[in-house]
C-alpha cells in the first residue's frame, strides 16, 4: 500500500489521515510519523493532493501541512528537500503565504530558514506580509520583516500595501502593533495613484474612515517620524542596536515621508510642521530603563568610550581600533618611564580618542591608518599620518590630574596645530609625576 501512495486514492487517504477533521485527530507528532512513512516508501515530497475539499485543490503536501499547522510534519518535509516555493493551483499561494495567513509563526520561521521567497505574491498580488498584516499577527509580521520582507510590495487588488491593509482591518489592538512595526521599517504612509495630480490615499485617512480611532490617532501623532529610530517606543533593543551600528543618524529631523503632496492629503486646512523631533530628542523626553532603546540612543550620543564602543558604526569602531593601536605605540616608543607611558595611554584612550572617534568617521576612513601605521618606523611618523587627516575642530574640555592634564594639553595642542609629534618636547626623560 505504501508503494502505491502516489495513486489518487492513496493521496486522498494520506490527506484524510492528516486533516484535523479526522476523528480522532492525529497529534502533531503522529502527523510527522505519517509523513516519514510516506517518504520511506518512496513518496514524492512535492506531491499535489486532490481532496474533495475545493479550498485546497491542487495544493502540495507542504502547503496543506503548513495550512493545518503541523509544524513537525513540515519540518520532516523540509528536511527531505521539499520545494518550498511551489504554489497551489487555485490562489497561487505558497506555503509561506498560507502559514502567514494562519499566523503560524513557528512554521513561517521554518520556511524562511529553508530560503522561502519572502516577497512571493499570490494571484491577487498579496505577499506573506500583506496577509499577516491583514490578520494582525504581530509575531508573524515581525518575523517576515526581520527576514527582509518588502514593506511596499504585496499591494492587493485595491492597491493597498501591508500598512494600509492593517489600517483597513484594524479592529483589534494587534493591528495597531502591526502598523507600528511596519512604520518602523519605513513603510510609506501614502499610496499614490498619481502623485502629480495629488491623487492618493493615506493610511491615516483609511483608519479614520474605517472607525479605527486608536490607529488613526497614533498615525496622526507620529506623522513626522521618518526614520526607524524615531520609533523608540515601538522597536526593541536588538533592532535599535543594529540601527546604531549601521550608522543611523541620531540628529535626523523628522519630516513627512511623502513631502508637501502628502501634507496636502493629510490636512488641506491647517499647516503641518516641516521639521519634527530627532531620535535623540525623543530619547531625552523618555525615562529609559537600562538597555532599553531610548537608553541605547542616549549612550550612543555620548562621546566615544570603551563602554559605548559597541553602539558606534562599523567605520567608527574600526577607526577606534586603529587609534588605540597608535596610542599604544606612542606610549611604548616615547622616551618616558613606564608609569608615565601608562598615564599617557590612559589619557589617549580616555581624553583624546573621544575627541577623534565620532559617529561620522569619513575623514579617517578616507585615509586609513592601518597600512600607514604598520609601515611606520617611529611614533613621529605615526602621529604625522594622523595629523595629516584629523579635522580642525578638535577642542577639548577636560578635568584630569596634573600629570594627565600636562600630557593631554600637549597631545591636543599638537593635534590642533597639525604639528608633528615631538617626543622630547612632550615629556623629557627627567620629568616625573612628582615633579608635576
Amino acid at each position: 500500500m505504501l508503494h502505491a501512495i502516489m495513486r489518487q486514492r492513496d493521496r486522498l487517504a494520506l490527506l484524510r489521515s492528516l486533516h484535523p477533521s479526522r476523528t480522532p485527530a492525529l497529534t502533531r507528532e503522529e502527523s510527522a510519523v505519517v509523513v516519514q512513512q510516506m517518504i520511506r516508501a518512496g513518496g514524492d515530497v512535492n506531491m499535489r493532493l486532490y481532496p474533495a475539499a475545493p479550498a485546497v485543490i491542487g495544493s502540495t503536501l507542504l502547503y496543506t501541512l503548513a495550512e493545518m499547522g503541523y509544524a513537525e510534519a513540515v519540518s520532516v518535509l523540509l528536511d527531505a528537500g521539499a520545494a518550498v516555493d511551489l504554489r497551489d493551483n487555485d490562489w497561487l499561494e505558497t506555503a509561506l503565504i498560507v502559514a502567514s495567513w494562519r499566523g503560524y509563526t513557528n512554521i513561517v520561521k521554518m520556511l524562511l530558514d529553508a530560503a522561502a521567497d519572502v516577497n512571493q505574491t499570490d494571484k491577487h498580488g498579496r505577499t506573506a506580509l500583506t496577509v499577516a498584516s491583514s490578520r494582525g499577527w504581530v509575531a508573524t509580521v515581525r518575523a517576515l520583516l526581520y527576514a527582509g520582507a518588502d514593506v511596499e510590495e504585496g499591494q492587493d487588488v485595491c492597491s493597498r500595501t501591508p500598512l494600509h491593509v492593517a489600517c483597513h482591518n484594524g479592529r483589534h489592538h494587534r493591528h495597531l502593533e502591526c502598523v507600528q512595526l511596519l512604520s518602523s521599517y519605513n513603510a510609506s504612509r501614502t499610496v499614490w495613484f498619481s502623485r502629480e495630480r495629488g491623487n492618493g490615499v493615506t493610511a491615516e485617512s483609511v483608519a479614520t474612515e474605517r472607525g479605527h480611532t486608536e490607529i488613526a490617532e497614533w498615525l496622526a501623532s507620529t506623522r513626522l517620524w521618518s526614520t526607524p529610530l524615531h520609533h523608540l517606543s515601538v522597536i526593541d533593543s536588538d533592532f535599535t542596536r543594529a540601527e546604531l551600528r549601521g550608522g543611523a543618524d541620531l540628529h535626523a529631523a523628522g519630516h513627512l515621508r511623502g513631502g508637501a503632496a502628502e501634507a496636502a492629503l493629510l490636512d488641506r486646512q491647517s499647516r503641518i510642521p516641516t521639521h519634527g523631533p530627532t531620535p535623540l530628542s525623543l530619547a531625552q523626553q523618555m525615562e529609559p530603563i537600562k538597555g532599553s532603546p531610548a537608553d541605547l540612543v542616549l549612550r550612543a550620543a555620548e562621546p566615544w568610550s570603551q563602554a559605548n564602543h559597541g553602539l558606534f558604526p562599523d567605520d567608527a569602531r574600526e577607526s577606534a581600533v586603529q587609534l588605540l593601536f597608535l596610542g599604544y605605540r606612542l606610549s611604548r616608543d616615547l622616551p618616558i618611564d613606564r608609569a608615565n607611558g601608562r598615564a599617557l595611554l590612559d589619557v589617549w584612550v580616555g581624553e583624546v580618542m573621544p575627541l577623534l572617534v565620532t559617529r561620522e568617521m569619513e575623514w579617517l576612513m578616507e585615509h586609513p591608518l592601518a597600512l600607514e601605521v604598520a609601515s611606520s618606523e617611529s611614533s613621529d611618523d605615526m602621529m604625522g599620518h594622523l595629523l595629516s587627516v584629523v579635522p580642525d575642530s578638535v577642542a577639548p574640555s577636560m578635568h584630569v590630574s596634573r600629570l594627565k592634564r600636562y600630557i593631554t594639553q600637549r597631545l591636543v595642542r599638537l593635534l590642533r596645530l597639525g604639528a608633528r609629534f615631538g617626543a622630547r618636547r612632550m615629556m623629557p626623560r627627567s620629568s616625573s609625576a612628582g615633579a608635576l
